[in-house]
């Protein structure tokens, strides 16, 4: 799988070319992971018959927090988070262009020469229930995995604020079956 990698130039310009696809945030409603939306609201809104999401307090202050979990994250791990990757882009894939994902960070993988293939992706949560590292909501990990696999990463990691008072979290690498399932359930959901 190829992909490209699109840098829009607003954040409205960015939220709309979210809508022509699914992206990672998505992916746990589609496998009926996320205890706040089902596939059928998810779809309602992708045809176009509810609005949009209005973005609220908590998604406007966990955009807003990722800078924070991902300095933690840095300290914690000594990872190089690459500065380039803040800020608001997607990536497409080129075969199955509604699979598209929008990373919050992106860190060089340690001893590795500085190349694309050697990039990891840093997931940020801002939160306010208790995360158990051994254990991390199943949506997120959907999340995480989804965005290995459209990007064409290795490794990646989901990293947790807790009530702004606790910092966790957790390394995975790339689960090519579980892609797979999930390529499957989102190809169903948007094609069919």
């Amino acid at each position: 799988m190829s992909n490209t990698v699109l840098r829009p130039k607003t954040r409205d310009e960015w939220m709309k070319l979210r809508e022509s696809g699914i992206g990672s945030s998505e992916v746990g409603t589609i496998l009926g992971l996320n205890p706040y939306e089902t596939p059928y609201q998810l779809w309602r809104r992708k045809v176009g018959i509810d609005p949009p999401k209005e973005q609220n307090f908590a998604m406007k202050a966990g955009h807003y927090l990722e800078n924070a979990v991902s300095l933690f994250y840095r300290d914690e791990t000594g990872k190089e988070i690459i500065k380039a990757s803040a800020g608001d882009w997607i990536i497409k894939s080129n075969e199955c262009p509604w699979m598209q994902v929008s990373p919050d960070r992106t860190f060089w993988i340690p001893g590795m020469p500085k190349r694309k293939e050697n990039k990891g992706i840093l997931e940020c949560k801002t939160t306010q229930m208790e995360v158990n590292g051994d254990d991390v909501p199943q949506y997120w990990f959907a999340q995480l995995q989804y965005q290995l696999g459209v990007a064409e990463y290795s490794q990646g990691a989901l990293a947790w604020l807790t009530m702004g008072r606790e910092f966790g979290y957790r390394d995975f690498v790339f689960d090519r079956e579980f892609f797979d399932f999930m390529a499957e359930e989102v190809a169903r959901f948007w094609v069919d």
